[in-house]
């Protein structure tokens, strides 16, 4: 009888063994099966640190938070990327959920403990110590990436600047809105292959603000256009494109340079449809021009027929300024308009290699209709292109009129030496030359370009320039202008009375 109950009380522990042992299967089968590779807590879940062959618990992440899963141990699911766990209940699968990461920072921050926060709410504690990847701040928080979403932290962290390189300049192109999807295409394809990131301008403006660090390689990218096959093609290669709408706010400067974080303004670079790879490429590496294409930009003052009317070494006679246009016009040399300089400056268009500027400055004797005609007239008859700086205040405008006479500003009355001060442009604060420009422009309706008188030039004049939005301005020099020139120091070359035409030759070759 007592060996019966024995052997009874044997047979029940097996079965309850047996039993056990099955719910594990089962329940391990269970949660195998179940497994999913991304999930959402269904209730505030424990997370646990596996050490010592124990599962410890060591923070909580709360309710309907999203988690990527890695493996299984035991009836645990280990979180993708980290030394964390969570226990298999109270979670249910879900679709992956794509993170749109704003900024990338090259700094990391550590945290001791770690406390994250999403919508103004504590969402994940962690009894320990954690170093994340900053990427970006914002309203004072620091946000960063963990368990595949991102939050933000508010104290009791320490920002360490990290082994990589720090973007020390961005470049920043316009796609004119001429732009076809044709050569989009082969911009987009540049940038793809060589690693580009795109921004967008709160971002290039956090950056400017020292509030972030961006990627080497980030790029921002305006369209000016509507054209929506242009912009599917952004679409396609997942960059991001501001609008002019969204650029008007900001002081924004039409040249090629890459901004830095200390520029005031903010240069950007125009992309039109006859803009080749090569020009493109120059562009987003802040470069003026890989061929260094030089042009030699000539600047002369008055003309005359009969000797002894101008006893001014810049007077040229009329005789000596025919066979300078008929070697030009022998040899296909390309005069240019001012807006095709303009153009070819800020990498636009290319020209031939034989091409000029001819300018006059002042607007005096044998240049207008009104004091003799013989610049004009020489111009019409070889039909060759020629740019006036005109001294606004002293004469009409009127008498100028040519098809193949441009006529820009020369200031309105500052054309004046100083015994105090050298010359008027130097005596004058800038509110005043800011006032003598903008009466000028009045006249000639353009900010295509500006030319200092004398050649001579401060940085007051070189701020009220860059306020009135004119694209280049001219000095002397006697060297050939260059795409590498500063926009407002372009050198030219001064014609005296003197010249030989061998002088004349050697300077536009």
């Amino acid at each position: 009888m007592k060996k019966k109950i024995i052997i009874s009380l044997f047979i029940l522990i097996l079965i309850i063994l047996m039993s056990v042992v099955g719910v594990l299967i089962y329940k391990n089968k269970v949660i195998k099966d179940n497994f999913s590779e991304y999930v959402t807590t269904t209730k505030k879940q424990e997370i646990y640190e596996y050490k010592n062959s124990k599962f410890n618990k060591i923070g909580t992440v709360n309710k309907d938070i999203q988690l990527k899963l890695e493996k299984i141990n035991k009836q645990y699911y280990k979180i993708e990327g980290y030394d964390y766990y969570i226990y298999y209940k109270n979670i249910k699968e879900t679709e992956k959920t794509e993170l749109e990461k704003k900024y990338y920072s090259v700094k990391s921050i550590v945290t001791k403990p770690t406390i994250l926060y999403k919508d103004n709410k504590e969402v994940i504690n962690i009894d320990k110590k954690n170093i994340f990847e900053l990427l970006y701040i914002e309203d004072g928080n620091y946000y960063v990436e963990f368990m595949n979403d991102i939050y933000y932290i508010k104290d009791n962290y320490e920002i360490l600047d990290s082994e990589k390189d720090r973007l020390e300049s961005i470049s920043f192109v316009e796609f004119n809105d001429n732009i076809t999807k044709d050569n989009l295409k082969i911009y987009l394809d540049y940038l793809k292959e060589n690693k580009y990131t795109t921004i967008l301008l709160d971002e290039f403006i956090s950056w400017k603000n020292n509030s972030i660090d961006l990627n080497k390689n980030s790029i921002l990218l305006i369209y000016l256009g509507a054209d929506e096959e242009v912009i599917n093609l952004f679409d396609e290669y997942g960059y991001k494109y501001n609008t002019q709408e969204e650029v008007n706010e900001y002081n924004i400067t039409e040249d090629i340079y890459k901004i830095k974080r200390s520029d005031k303004n903010y240069y950007k670079y125009v992309v039109y449809n006859n803009t080749n790879i090569d020009q493109f490429k120059d562009a987003i590496n802040g470069i003026k021009d890989s061929s260094n294409q030089r042009i030699a930009v000539l600047n002369y003052h008055f003309f005359y027929e009969e000797a002894g009317i101008c006893n001014e070494s810049i007077c040229l006679d009329m005789d000596s300024f025919r066979k300078q246009l008929q070697y030009l016009n022998d040899n296909n040399y390309k005069t240019l308009t001012i807006d095709e300089f303009v153009d070819w400056y800020y990498g636009r268009i290319s020209l031939p290699e034989k091409s000029v500027l001819l300018t006059i400055d002042d607007g005096a004797y044998g240049t207008g209709a009104h004091n003799g005609n013989f610049l004009i007239k020489a111009l019409e008859e070889y039909k060759e292109h020629a740019t006036l700086f005109l001294i606004t205040a002293w004469w009409d405008i009127e008498n100028y009129r040519s098809e193949y006479l441009d006529v820009q500003s020369h200031g309105y009355d500052i054309h004046f030496s100083s015994p105090s001060c050298g010359y008027q442009i130097n005596c004058l604060n800038k509110e005043e030359l800011k006032a003598d420009f903008q009466k000028s422009i009045d006249i000639v309706q353009s900010t295509q370009s500006f030319c200092f008188p004398f050649y001579t030039y401060n940085s007051r004049a070189m701020e009220v320039l860059e306020e009135l939005d004119f694209k280049v301005a001219f000095v002397g020099g006697n060297t050939k202008a260059s795409r590498n020139n500063n926009k407002y120091k372009i050198p030219r070359y001064v014609i005296f009375d003197n010249i030989t035409m061998n002088e004349f030759i050697n300077m536009i070759n």
